[in-house]
């Protein structure tokens, strides 16, 4: 099961960045059981399952499954003290409801993107801050 739930969240980036829309539907509905876990193979965590279905479900403009599922991430990240966890979901996130640009989305992504900004500086998260910045300068 951890094999199996860290290969669905490589699949989940890998379709996304590829633009493969039908294995993003089928790692969707493989990774859709895992909700509210963590993806770790015994010797690494790469998040909360939540985090990929956000961006899965991003990926295809179910900006309201991805509000979700991010919430979700974010509050799963927060409850484990896990604040490298935190910033990427808040970005993902914050990315997502730019795109939505339902009312209220711009001010809630901009203070999501923020706090992971601020966050990735405390914690030296050069990456992470880069792409936080490049989020708040997009108008």
């Amino acid at each position: 099961h951890q094999d199996r739930l860290t290969t669905l969240a490589m699949m989940a980036m890998a379709s996304i960045e590829c633009g493969f829309l039908d294995v993003q539907q089928e790692v969707r509905d493989a990774l859709a059981p895992f909700a509210g876990t963590i993806v770790f193979n015994g010797s690494a965590c790469f998040g909360p399952a939540d985090h990929y279905l956000g961006l899965l479900a991003a990926a295809v403009e179910d900006f309201d499954a991805a509000d979700a599922h991010f919430g979700a991430a974010a509050d799963l990240a927060s409850n484990l003290a896990a604040p490298v966890l935190l910033a990427e979901t808040n970005i993902s996130w914050g990315s997502s409801l730019l795109r939505r640009r339902a009312p209220g989305d711009q001010v809630r992504a901009r203070a999501l993107i923020e706090y992971a900004a601020h966050s990735a500086e405390e914690l030296g998260l050069d990456l992470l801050q880069q792409r936080a910045a490049a989020l708040v300068e997009t108008p």
